[in-house]
Formats: structure tokens, C-alpha cells, sequence
């Protein structure tokens, strides 16, 4: 076979595999990630986040409309949070109190008379 023939066979099937590997943000993979793990094993799971800070990391398809955040707080995930259209909002963000939390709850009763 000659050289320019097997660059007509590999160019289709190199361009065939690259969309499978651009596509690690999915919901199977954000699953795996785990309170505890350490951000390089987050991103060889999920990839390049397409924003970073210190403590949180974002994770944006806008195509697919999907969105994950992972937050992390001494090196290692302590939270994470995915939203998509197939799966709605799963996690949490560890900055939001959850119901109880309060330490005080002030409760007003209403007299309505007619």
C-alpha cells in the first residue's frame, strides 16, 4: 500500500474516534468522582474544567446543556453538583444551608377575620 493511500484510510477513522474522546463530561464519569479525591484524579476523569478557582471548578457543554461543578476545599472535593436536561440537578453546592440549618426559625401567625 502506499503512503498516501494509508493517510486517506487513517485521516476518516482518527476523525471517527476524536468525538468519543472529546465527550468526557458525562453524567457516568461526574458519578465517579467522590468526596476525598484530589483534583488531578478529577480532571483525568472529566477533563480540562472550563473554569477554575481554587475552590470550585466548573464544567460547561453548552450544547448539551450540561453543567457540573466540583468544589473542593484543601485539596480535595468536599461537594459536587450536575445539572442537565436528561437528569435535572443532582448534588449540591456546599455553600447553600439545607433546611434546619437555621438556628433560629421565626414563625408569624396571621388572625384573618372577615
Amino acid at each position: 500500500m502506499k503512503p498516501a493511500s494509508l493517510g486517506v484510510l487513517l485521516i476518516p477513522a482518527v476523525s471517527l474516534l476524536l468525538p468519543g474522546c472529546s465527550e468526557k463530561l458525562t453524567y457516568q464519569r461526574w458519578e465517579t468522582i467522590h468526596d476525598g479525591m484530589n483534583p488531578e484524579a478529577v480532571e483525568a476523569t472529566l477533563g480540562e474544567p472550563w473554569h477554575k478557582t481554587d475552590k470550585t471548578w466548573l464544567y460547561s457543554d453548552d450544547d448539551r446543556g450540561i453543567y457540573a461543578h466540583i468544589y473542593f476545599d484543601g485539596g480535595k472535593v468536599i461537594s459536587k453538583k450536575w445539572t442537565s436536561p436528561e437528569v435535572g440537578i443532582k448534588g449540591r453546592s456546599p455553600n447553600v444551608n439545607q433546611p434546619g440549618d437555621a438556628e433560629e426559625v421565626k414563625v408569624q401567625k396571621l388572625d384573618i377575620q372577615k
